[in-house]
């Protein structure tokens, strides 16, 4: 509306508008690719969604009757199907384009007599919208930390709340702001609003600078929420990101000992590895690709990562290395094959790496073979140049552990976060069946996480009441600690 108001040119302001949206739009989806929750929370990210609907308004487009009420069902039919595959795509990226057009396309049809529109209720939802979308986040906050997202009696409370903060933040707020917006001279309201979102960023700029406001939170709280930050502290220097070029980094001193190969599993434990070397002299040279499984010929199905690249590259790196020096490598090799199916209720995905075309759709029992197959053919590969050691899988949690620990504290709840080793076994057995085989193909050594991990028959995600993993499956700077005496079998 302001802008409106500066340049009054309808054709100019609507070329800005169709710029800005596109630039906008093709950030997202280059961003959803590398940084998905900053695509999703940022808003150069997120603002070709709104300009979407200005430009709808800027366009003027008004369709005959009948071309109007198949681009309100179309419209409606693009809304359905994007809700139905919500869970399974990246977001917002260009999957969001598919939600957003078919709003512009019922915004374009305009249909004052439509079934699904004119409805007072959906009057009343349509202008309340906004509001309601600016509540409905600390709503979902607080359904999360108290542990009700899930109850389906608590969502609907959620809901309820949300339109009755919508409709009240738009009776009081929005309307009032827009009237004003429309009256006030141009240049005056800039001013206002540049002072209004100045007076609001700086101290929140200043609180993320701090990050937060230091004893706001018991320090038991704080401990547990700050592990979801304790990760490697080279990750972003070291780690191979998709899209990024291949990294390699030492870790420790410049006498290389060992070396480690695999994917961001083996990035979250580096550290411990280094721990275990005899001397600070001793270093641990480092090789991983986040989402890549060291099994050489494996494609993924996401096309901006290069797995088949790089272990090829790794492989040519670590020829030219003296022969006696072992490879270590670390791989959350289950999820690759069964997908996030750890988690109860979660959806069964198809396996994220394939060998041969065409990608599977399924884990079929060819499947298993050729993977299985492929697991010892690589660890023998790098067997013929130097001592290998295949490390079993961690044990995975259902639920990112030092967020849920700190909820826990705060309600003053138990802090028990554990799998059962019967669940760790059903999900990690048929990999510890191919690395059993490579041990006996080629004679490599196996290194278990579980005794520093796993006692009474609990693989715990706590200890001491502190988190061991960042997240649900990444073991903290913290939680790789309990892994360094299983890192001193490592014969350097």
């Amino acid at each position: 509306m302001l802008l409106w108001r500066l340049v009054p040119r309808r054709r100019v302001v609507t070329r800005f508008v169709g710029g800005v949206l596109v630039l906008s739009l093709l950030l997202s989806v280059i961003v959803t690719t590398h940084k998905p929750d900053a695509a999703f929370y940022l808003l150069p990210t997120r603002a070709w969604e709104m300009l979407a609907g200005g430009l709808v308004f800027l366009l003027g487009l008004r369709p005959q009757h009948r071309a109007g009420r198949a681009l309100e069902l179309a419209g409606f039919g693009l809304i359905m199907v994007s809700a139905a595959r919500a869970d399974a795509t990246a977001w917002p990226g260009y999957h969001a384009a598919v939600p957003v057009l078919g709003s512009c396309l019922v915004l374009v049809a305009a249909r004052s007599r439509s079934g699904w529109t004119s409805p007072a209720v959906m009057q009343a939802l349509g202008r309340w919208s906004y509001s309601i979308y600016l509540w409905h986040w600390p709503v979902v906050v607080a359904l999360t930390y108290l542990e009700r997202a899930g109850e389906p009696i608590a969502v609907a409370l959620g809901l309820g709340i949300s339109v009755m903060l919508g409709a009240l933040s738009y009776r009081w707020v929005e309307a009032p702001a827009r009237t004003w917006l429309g009256r006030g001279e141009p240049w005056p309201t800039l001013r206002t609003l540049a002072l209004a979102t100045l007076v609001v960023a700086v101290p929140a700029g200043l609180v993320r600078l701090g990050h937060g406001v230091p004893g706001r939170l018991p320090l038991e709280v704080e401990l547990a929420a700050n592990e979801a930050s304790n990760f490697n502290q080279r990750r972003e220097e070291c780690h191979t990101m998709a899209g990024e070029a291949f990294k390699r980094c030492v870790y420790g001193g410049p006498n290389v000992r060992v070396i480690l190969v695999g994917d961001s599993h083996a990035s979250s434990v580096v550290t411990a590895l280094q721990a275990a070397l005899p001397s600070a002299e001793d270093g641990v040279l480092a090789f991983s690709y986040t989402s890549c499984p060291t099994l050489l010929g494996a494609k993924t199905r996401r096309a901006n990562l290069r797995c088949g690249e790089f272990n090829d590259w790794v492989l040519a790196q670590i020829s030219a290395l003296p022969a006696d020096l072992p490879v270590v490598v670390v791989n959350r090799s289950s999820g690759y094959v069964f997908g996030n199916n750890h988690i109860p209720g979660a959806a069964v995905t198809p396996p994220s790496i394939y060998f041969d075309e065409p990608a599977p759709t399924e884990v079929s029992e060819e499947f298993l073979r050729s993977y299985r197959q492929r697991l010892v053919d690589s660890a023998c590969t790098l067997a013929r140049q130097r001592p290998v050691y295949l490390v079993r899988p961690f044990p995975e949690m259902t639920v990112g552990v030092a967020k849920t620990a700190a909820r826990k504290l705060l309600l003053g709840k138990p802090v028990e976060i554990a799998i059962s080793l019967e669940d760790y076994h059903a999900r990690h057995g048929f990999i510890w069946a191919a690395q059993d085989a490579a041990k006996d193909a080629c004679g490599v050594e196996i290194l278990n996480p579980l005794p520093g991990l796993c006692r009474d028959g609990r693989c715990r995600g706590t200890a001491d009441g502190r988190p061991r993993y960042y997240d649900d499956n990444h073991l903290s700077e913290f939680g790789n600690r309990a892994l360094i005496e299983m890192c001193r079998s490592v014969k350097t």
